[in-house]
């Protein structure tokens, strides 16, 4: 008869992602973990590996998610430009939620990695590129359909969004009102997507 896991990888995954994401990768235990994850030291180790392994699948646990929500406003709709503005608002939504931290997890871990010596920021400068070449892809597509004006950079369009949704997901954490986030959002929106 097989033995049954004693544990549910994604569940612990969810987990890790969870407590990485508000406490950040130096500032948790072997400890913390093995509280978050309801598993003993050997049982981890054997699982995931070490803390840093850990902390890098649980990073792309959250960047695949964010990936598929970007690539679902981008693509799945007629109007790839109202793709986009809905990026902005539902990452700008979820600031205001019941978040572990309301920075992305991503840009909160490469600010922090790069300021350790031991520390490997590739995982998260990884999917840093990847959205950079999802919002190039979704700026091209728009182009092809007419909704992007014919003289704009795809590329150049996609790092400027990018660095834009950065800036105001952060500074949203200032605790602004709905009202001043919203015209934030749309004064960001106005001036960072081209009209065709």
């Amino acid at each position: 008869m097989a033995r049954t896991p004693q544990f549910d990888r994604d569940i612990a995954l969810n987990n890790a992602m969870l407590l990485f994401w508000k406490q950040g990768y130096h500032a948790t235990s072997m400890k913390d973990i093995e509280y978050a994850l309801d598993m003993r030291p050997g049982s981890i180790y054997a699982a995931f590996g070490n803390k840093e392994a850990l902390f890098n699948e649980a990073l792309r646990t959250y960047g695949e998610r964010l990936i598929d929500q970007y690539t679902e406003l981008l693509f799945e709709g007629s109007d790839v430009m109202d793709g986009f503005r809905q990026v902005m608002i539902t990452m700008v939504g979820e600031c205001g939620q019941d978040k572990p931290s309301m920075a992305c997890m991503i840009v909160k871990s490469l600010l922090e990695l790069h300021t350790l010596d031991d520390a490997d920021a590739s995982t998260a400068i990884n999917y840093i590129d990847r959205f950079e070449n999802l919002f190039k892809e979704a700026f091209l597509l728009a182009k092809e359909r007419g909704q992007l004006n014919a003289s704009a950079d795809p590329e150049r369009l996609a790092l400027l969004f990018q660095a834009t949704l950065v800036g105001v997901t952060t500074y949203a954490h200032r605790g602004l009102d709905k009202t001043t986030l919203d015209q934030l959002v749309e004064d960001a929106l106005a001036r960072i997507l081209p009209l065709n």
